[in-house]
């Protein structure tokens, strides 16, 4: 690794990576030399984003509301990444700016699955590979 690109060589999973804050993470990250995979729902604003990557960028749509969604990304991402991912940016949030007397059942829930189950669910997934490597990062903001 060279002091310019300090990542260069490493892979990054970043979740909400379409716009704000999940996109600026993914540029840095590309910019430190990582390889970046990229994922939200939203296909066409992650592959404006992948346009702006130059370290061969993956974009993986995913909707992290799902039950499933976190297995099937991590394996997306190793099976894509060509093997573990060293950095996982937990970005992906849904969050309500509504009044509180407005909130349902399934809007707590689709909030929760996105905010607190998927997190946990891709660090579970893509930690013992970091483990086995010595290495890895989680960031969840």
């Amino acid at each position: 690794m060279s002091a310019d690109a300090p990542l260069l060589g490493r892979t990054a999973l970043v979740t909400g990576a379409s716009r704000g804050i999940g996109a600026a993470t993914a540029i840095a990250l590309d910019t430190a030399g990582a390889r970046v995979a990229v994922t939200a729902r939203d296909t066409g604003a992650l592959r404006a984003v992948a346009a702006r990557l130059s370290h061969d960028p993956v974009v993986l749509e995913a909707d992290l509301s799902q039950r499933d969604a976190p297995e099937r990304l991590a394996a997306a991402a190793r099976a894509a990444l060509g093997g573990g991912v060293d950095v996982l940016v937990n970005n992906a949030a849904n969050d309500q700016r509504q009044p509180i007397t407005e909130h349902d059942a399934e809007l707590i829930d689709r909030m929760y699955a996105i905010n607190v189950r998927a997190p946990l669910l891709l660090v579970s997934e893509l930690v013992p590979a970091m483990i086995e490597r010595g290495r890895g990062s989680i960031i969840s903001l």
